[in-house]
């Protein structure tokens, strides 16, 4: 059988060591030089004066989340990024686990689509759960799993986030929301504004609905200015953020989520179209 260049040069070299050993212990310190060289080289050039390009970037995603004087309201925007692609869909999603749980999450498309996929496995693996807490803890787990999975090949510490809101006994009780933080930590919240929106949302949400008016004002009063704020950042303010504001409600004891009307939707949005022009005439009047 014919050997191959490489067998043949290895041979080579094999054997003018064996027949010379100061030329093998010159050609292996060579060879070591060569290989500190290199190593210094990357060590010097990684990562502050070379980082290579991100090829993957956050979903623009703003996500609004409060409760009110009877219940829970979870808003958000459509627009996603799907393969380098703008697409429009739903980023607020039903469970059903003996009662509605609503559950929004930020972050990458594809680490979302995972979350979703593995909390389904999870219900089912543990045939039912009885508490809005218990789906907290599951929720928690598979955050923390996937944060530790992508984070480092990603280089981004907080690939994905949820709010979640359900019945304290799923189909009894009081409404509440938790924030899941991408570390696998989740807390109680009464107002929530966040995603890449979330910075230029979070002023005029805590002006319309936040702390100090959302305990007074009824949960079909409260969607209404989700959406408008929602309206309002979509992609005038942030341009990573669009499509129709999606609003969910779940109120005190009722274990049924209620979808904001479309024609309530298009009528906030009108609103906030409105208040930017007028805004503008406000700030800078023609003299």
């Amino acid at each position: 059988m014919r050997k191959s260049y490489l067998e043949i040069l290895s041979e080579t070299q094999r054997d003018d060591s064996e027949k010379s050993p100061l030329r093998a212990l010159i050609e292996s310190n060579r060879r070591k030089r060569i290989r500190k060289s290199r190593e210094k080289l990357l060590e010097h050039i990684r990562p502050s004066t070379f980082t290579r390009p991100r090829a993957i970037e956050k979903t623009g995603t703003l996500i609004v989340g409060i409760r009110c004087e009877d219940g829970i309201v979870i808003g958000s925007d459509k627009k996603t990024i799907r393969g380098g692609e703008t697409q429009y869909s739903r980023k607020i999603f039903e469970v059903d686990i003996g009662g509605k749980v609503l559950f929004a999450a930020e972050g990458l498309t594809g680490i979302r689509d995972d979350f979703f996929l593995l909390l389904n496995y999870e219900v089912r693996r543990r045939r039912g759960v009885d508490t809005f807490y218990e789906v907290k803890i599951i929720v928690e787990d598979i955050i923390a799993e996937l944060t530790e999975r992508y984070s480092e090949r990603l280089r981004e510490p907080r690939p994905i986030g949820v709010l979640m809101g359900g019945l304290e006994q799923l189909s009894e009780g009081k409404a509440i929301l938790y924030y899941i933080h991408s570390e696998g930590y989740g807390e109680r919240v009464d107002f929530r504004c966040t995603g890449h929106g979330g910075g230029y949302a979070y002023s005029l949400a805590k002006f319309l609905c936040g702390p100090h008016l959302c305990q007074s004002l009824s949960a079909e009063d409260i969607a209404k200015r989700v959406a408008f704020v929602i309206s309002w950042v979509a992609e005038d303010v942030d341009s990573t953020v669009g499509g129709d504001p999606d609003v969910f409600i779940i109120r005190d004891r009722d274990p049924e989520a209620e979808q904001l009307p479309e024609d309530k939707i298009q009528k906030e949005i009108e609103h906030a179209r409105k208040a930017k022009e007028d805004f503008s005439s406000l700030l800078f009047p023609q003299e």
